[in-house]
């Protein structure tokens, strides 16, 4: 089943539209249609590999799912290229599970997502471990 995305809340939790660019069978990308403007472009893409097999001959997929913003200030003097962020979750797992659950697997995203606070980006992005 394809993924569908129609909005994205903000971290102020206000809704933003996003909508789809381009699909195909291992990638995909939506843009905020909300906030795009001239000086502000924002993205989110997904895309998937296959990578190999483990020991047991199981298929191991990467999941890349990539958010970025790019804007252009206006300071003095103003930016002549384009200042980005962008934040990837990479998900390496075997395509079936074994010796783990799909709960377990998607208890490792609910741990990190629930790392990932506004209180905690803003340490990470200033060096803090």
């Amino acid at each position: 089943m394809a993924i569908t995305i129609t909005t994205l809340n903000n971290e102020a939790a206000v809704a933003k539209t996003f909508t789809e660019i381009a699909k195909d069978r291992t990638s995909a990308e939506w843009y905020n249609s909300t906030d795009e403007s001239t000086s502000l472009h924002n993205t989110l893409s997904i895309k998937q590999r296959i990578q190999g097999k483990n020991a047991q001959g199981i298929p191991l997929r990467q999941t890349l799912v990539q958010c970025k913003m790019s804007g252009i200030g206006s300071g003095d003097p103003p930016l002549e290229t384009p200042e980005d962020v962008w934040i990837n979750v990479t998900i390496n797992s075997p395509t079936s599970l074994k010796a783990l659950t799909s709960t377990q697997r998607k208890d490792v995203m609910a741990f990190l997502r629930n790392f990932l606070t506004a209180a905690n980006v803003d340490a990470l992005v200033t060096g803090q471990v």
